[in-house]
């Protein structure tokens, strides 16, 4: 970051991150944008920039925070498999996913870094919180949402979350599990 930062201020120029961190890129695609002074970018900045920058194909929680999500969702999405079918455990991650989300919706983190004057030199790119609910959220319910715990649990966690901020995203999910809670079940009166 500090280095990104530096040689941003030294071209005088700014960078713009395209996919938030995390995101899986095809080789060549292109990682950012980079605005200097002078319009051309020359070849030798473009290797320092690339020089400073983290590519890889290995995640871990450190470096990437979404990952952390990603691999709670789909401890829960396992523990729903029919192989497994183990809805304790889906509640727990489900729990554990409520509660991270319960924080982003109210801290999002800050996509602009700026230097010591004060100019804005990198833009990254952060997954908005409608996006990071409906990937961790959705893959859980579309696989237990025939499981009366997993409901209940769901519209539980829901409901908290409304309560915190009322956000589209929260109240569309609420929405389909209380349609589904109130289906008529195979043999009942």
């Amino acid at each position: 970051k500090d280095a990104l930062l530096a040689l941003a201020q030294k071209s005088n120029g700014v960078l713009s991150f395209l996919y938030p961190c995390g995101s899986y890129l095809l080789e060549g695609s292109p990682v950012m944008l980079i605005d200097v002074s002078g319009g051309e970018v020359p070849n030798e900045l473009q290797e320092k920039i690339l020089a400073h920058l983290s590519i890889n194909s290995e995640e871990t929680i450190d470096h990437n925070f979404y990952y952390g999500f990603r691999q709670l969702t789909e401890v829960a999405v396992k523990a729903l498999s029919p192989g497994i079918n183990d809805p304790g455990t889906a509640v727990q991650s489900m729990r554990a996913l409520a509660s991270l989300l319960a924080y982003r919706l109210l801290h999002f983190p800050d996509n602009v870094m700026k230097d010591q004057d004060g100019t804005v030199r990198i833009i990254t790119k952060e997954a908005s919180f409608e996006d990071l609910f409906q990937s961790c959220l959705l893959p859980v319910w579309d696989y237990g949402k025939e499981d009366r715990f997993i409901q209940k649990e769901m519209q539980h966690l829901l409901l908290q979350l409304q309560a915190q901020r009322n956000h589209p995203a929260i109240r569309n999910l609420l929405a389909m599990v209380e349609k589904k809670m109130g289906e008529k079940r195979p043999g009942s009166t």
